[in-house]
């Protein structure tokens, strides 16, 4: 006998230094540094750096028409292996060589899929340089993953710079590049700058993200930060729930009281309710048969919590009987067929 109700998306490191065009070795491209290293706008690195007494020569045409004939017959369609190959020996280029190739190849508009690598690994280098190029191209322009990692490499090294040039993306590659620059800061542990950011740029996503995080470190301090009538803080009211219930159910019970907004107070109440079926399902049946009655926002936001109550319940031990009678006098599930128990 069954109950049936209606409640029912990387890269691969250099491989040291390659040949150069005297048949010397040269050194691998250095690690690009932090936002806070003071690198102003120039390339974070050369991508070959000489040695002492060296002086590097340009790239001389032959060599660089050379590059570009190899890499036009080379395809990432070809494999992993092939992909993998590829970038390694796109990493062993310098920044001017890089910058160069890309040239070519995007000119003669072949293998784009080549000159998105190459550029990609020009963005790591010199990240101004290649949005500048990046732009002045629509194949590539209009490359959401394109921009969004030109952007997120400029984040790193020069935020407010990343920040400044959003005006001249499009709509779909801003809303991208927003997140990225958002989460670039929350990587560095600037957490209220990316709130700042997030909520300056109006991107609900970005700013949802950084409560996320936040009330993983201090739930309380991201508590603060929820607002009545945002939907989308709905779901950050839920993760900051979760926490203070694995640290302190009395805390919990004093802030989710505390809650302005109906729709974040019906999902602390959901977490906790779902959390109280796992250790006590007939206490929490009966908690989750008063809370549902309170009205529609309560019944919206339940979920799969009668199902998750009833299996946990029967689990237990319990009578069906009771279980099912239980199941019964709950409120209609939103925007679903009428429940039946069997």
């Amino acid at each position: 006998m069954g109950v049936a109700l209606g409640w029912g998306i990387g890269r691969v490191p250099g491989r040291g230094g390659g040949p150069d065009a005297d048949g010397g070795r040269r050194p691998a491209p250095a690690a690009q540094g932090g936002y806070n290293a003071g690198q102003g706008g120039g390339p974070a690195d050369s991508g070959s750096k000489a040695r002492p007494g060296e002086v590097r020569a340009k790239p001389s045409r032959e060599r660089l028409e050379m590059l570009a004939a190899g890499f036009r017959n080379k395809s990432v369609r070809h494999g992993r292996v092939a992909q993998i190959n590829l970038t390694t020996e796109i990493t062993e280029l310098s920044v001017e060589e890089i910058a160069a190739v890309t040239g070519l190849m995007a000119a003669e508009k072949m293998g784009w899929e080549t000159t998105e690598l190459l550029l990609a690994r020009w963005a790591m280098l010199d990240p101004k340089a290649a949005l500048a190029f990046a732009l002045g191209h629509e194949e590539l322009s209009g490359n959401v993953m394109i921009m969004e990692s030109i952007m997120g490499e400029l984040a790193k090294t020069d935020p407010p710079a990343a920040k400044a040039a959003l005006a001249q993306l499009g709509e779909r590659q801003q809303d991208f590049s927003e997140r990225t620059i958002v989460r670039q800061l929350l990587e560095k542990k600037n957490i209220r700058t990316a709130l700042a950011w997030a909520r300056e740029l109006e991107n609900n996503d970005a700013e949802t993200e950084v409560l996320l995080s936040w009330s993983e470190s201090d739930p309380l301090a991201a508590a603060a930060e929820l607002m009545p009538g945002r939907e989308s803080h709905q779901r950050a009211a839920a993760a900051i729930a979760e926490m203070l219930i694995n640290k302190d159910r009395a805390l919990f019970e004093t802030w989710a009281k505390r809650l302005a907004d109906p729709g974040q107070q019906a999902a602390a109440r959901h977490v906790a309710l779902t959390a109280d079926a796992n250790t006590d399902p007939k206490a929490a049946a009966l908690a989750a048969a008063e809370w549902l009655a309170t009205g529609p926002e309560a019944v919206a936001r339940a979920g799969n919590l009668p199902a998750h109550i009833i299996q946990r319940w029967l689990w237990s031990g319990e009578g069906h009987a009771q279980v099912a009678a239980w199941a019964a006098g709950l409120p209609p599930p939103a925007h679903a067929p009428p429940r039946s128990i069997t």
